[in-house]
């Protein structure tokens, strides 16, 4: 975080949302693989990662993974 203002935290320009992620994840996916990539499972947020953002996910065709974000 950058900080507060007026007690409402500021964040850095590299913090990035719950649903930029997803979008961010699956375009990475579709600019290294060629075909079709979709999602089974949209990421989503779970518990824990003291320092790191976790997520479960699944591609069509792929078994379900976990994503790590620093």
């Amino acid at each position: 975080m950058g900080g507060s203002a007026n007690g409402i935290p500021v964040f850095d320009a590299e913090f990035r949302s719950d649903a930029q992620i997803a979008v961010d994840f699956l375009a990475y996916w579709q600019s290294e693989l060629t075909g079709d990539v979709a999602s089974a499972l949209a990421p989503m947020r779970l518990k824990g990662g003291a320092d790191a953002r976790l997520y479960r996910y699944q591609l069509v065709g792929e078994k379900p993974s976990v994503l790590l974000v620093l």
